[in-house]
């Protein structure tokens, strides 16, 4: 993590190419000055999100260990 300002983020030489990378790979930028001041982020380019194609989700909590991780991600999941 590298933290700073918008300001000084597109004033620097790598910020072009840093926003062109996350595009490319589908992470987000947030930027803080004071990373312990969540009012100071700004996020500038968010994920690129996936839904999960629900029978492999399901193949996964099957395979998970234990039945109190299963029953606790399938909570989350809404079954």
């Amino acid at each position: 993590m590298y933290a700073t300002s918008r300001p000084n983020f597109e004033a620097g030489s790598d910020g072009e190419r840093v926003l062109e990378l996350a595009q490319k790979y589908g992470i987000s930028i947030v930027l803080a000055e004071k990373p312990d001041a969540v009012e100071s982020w700004k996020i500038i380019l968010d994920a690129v999100r996936h839904e999960p194609d629900p029978a492999r989700f399901d193949r996964f909590l099957m395979d998970l260990p234990g039945d109190e991780m299963r029953k606790q991600l399938a909570k989350w999941k809404g079954d």
